[in-house]
């Protein structure tokens, strides 16, 4: 269980019993049971070394994944330059967000010239947070661009949140999260979109002996009551290779875009709808590919994208294609709405729409109520029509 303000008050009255005073700085190691030596544990490997009192870094460098980078110009229209870009993630005391959850754990990742260096900044107890945010505020303002996973929505907030209760100025810039172009590409090729998943999926990383994230709060927690905790160095390595695992993937992101076909988990109706809003010239291609390999969702997209745009020759050949194949309520009312609207084709939308209430069952009872609508309107249009004509004339 993660020690609450009820837990620090317990043990603050247990160091007051018979004493007036309040315990003195130097006792501080009373409140979170921490012992008064500040060493690094034994079990934490890898290079660390005490930065600060109570903040400690580690340093390391490694083959940069960001090797022959290449830019398509859709995830982001320009970058800067490469030793401008940041890396960043954090390990946080909670999951969700709100006022009194920090970041123990903060992971920056950056190119020095061929090399990816990766720098850990480790909040050995709470007095060291205006340390750890001085030092990260000095990576911010050395940087460009931002990339993330979820840190638009969770890592940012948060940090920005802990400068401003430490009353120190910073801000970060230009952000680029990897979350949302994965959602828009693979979301329907993979379970879920962890960046885990991401790793075995899309990657080819798999990790062995890593710690489940949700369990990360309840180490650090037990860390300060022990001043050591089994696990610790299994959580920085975690973290160590969330932010290797994001520049692997911001340059896999990039070449797909570039040239998508050839990636097992090619989606090309989601990465169509991606590029038609970017206005790139492939988008109608992938999305006609997606309409050819019977993808629903391309027939509906595309079909009413060509509607949009007036092209009606087009829509309708695409509706008529798909109930050649199948029965379709959406493909036959939209032809019907031609029929009707456009064409002012009565008595071929009221076959539609009869055919339709006849041969197909309806589960949505919305859909089912729009369609008798639909009928009753067009049986009165077909009267109407038919009463209006002049009677032939009798030789």
């Amino acid at each position: 269980m993660k020690p609450g303000l009820s837990d620090r008050l317990a043990r603050l009255k247990k160091t007051q019993k018979g004493s007036s005073r309040l315990p003195d700085p130097a006792s501080h190691h009373l409140l979170t049971g921490l012992e008064t030596s500040h060493e690094i544990p034994i079990s934490l490997r890898g290079g660390w070394k005490v930065l600060e009192e109570d903040l400690w870094v580690r340093e390391r460098r490694c083959a940069s994944p960001l090797k022959g980078f290449r830019s398509s110009s859709i995830l982001l229209n320009e970058y800067p330059p490469l030793e401008k870009w940041m890396f960043y993630d954090t390990e946080t005391t909670g999951l969700s967000g709100g006022a009194g959850n920090i970041a123990f754990l903060v992971g920056i990742g950056r190119q020095e010239g061929d090399e990816f260096k990766i720098t850990q900044y480790f909040l050995r107890d709470y007095p060291g947070e205006p340390a750890l945010l001085t030092h990260l505020k000095k990576e911010i303002e050395g940087s460009q661009l931002f990339l993330s996973y979820n840190g638009k929505s969770f890592d940012k907030p948060l940090l920005e949140t802990r400068f401003l209760m430490n009353r120190i100025s910073c801000r970060m810039g230009a952000q680029l999260d990897l979350l949302y172009p994965v959602r828009s590409f693979f979301r329907n090729r993979m379970p879920n979109c962890r960046l885990g998943t991401v790793e075995e999926e899309l990657l080819g990383i798999h990790r062995t002996d890593d710690i489940p994230g949700a369990e990360i709060p309840d180490i650090w927690f037990e860390f300060l009551k022990a001043g050591n905790h089994p696990d610790l160095n299994r959580v920085m390595e975690h973290n160590d290779m969330d932010i290797l695992s994001l520049a692997v993937l911001v340059n896999f992101l990039e070449e797909y875009l570039i040239s998508p076909a050839g990636f097992p988990l090619f989606d090309p109706f989601a990465l169509g709808r991606y590029l038609l809003v970017r206005q790139d010239f492939r988008a109608l291609s992938f999305l006609q590919t997606s309409v050819d390999r019977g993808d629903l969702r391309g027939e509906v997209f595309l079909s009413l994208y060509w509607k949009r745009q007036g092209e009606w020759e087009k829509a309708v050949a695409l509706w008529r294609h798909i109930l050649v194949k199948r029965t379709s309520p959406f493909a036959a009312v939209e032809l019907a709405k031609y029929l009707e609207h456009k064409k002012k084709d009565i008595p071929a939308a009221l076959v539609l729409i009869d055919s339709l209430l006849r041969n197909h069952p309806l589960q949505n009872p919305l859909l089912k109520q729009d369609l008798h609508h639909r009928r009753a309107r067009l049986v009165r249009k077909k009267e109407s029509f038919i009463a209006d004509r002049p009677s032939e004339t009798l030789e």
